[in-house]
């Protein structure tokens, strides 16, 4: 089971992108 932090590491965007820094931050304050 992975933590939360490491799936958002992990996660493309349709273009085979990584989520930048500001959208993993973004996320995160989601939560």
């Amino acid at each position: 089971r992975q933590a939360f932090l490491d799936m958002l590491l992990k996660t493309t965007d349709e273009d085979g992108n990584r989520l930048s820094h500001q959208d993993i931050q973004e996320e995160v304050d989601t939560l």
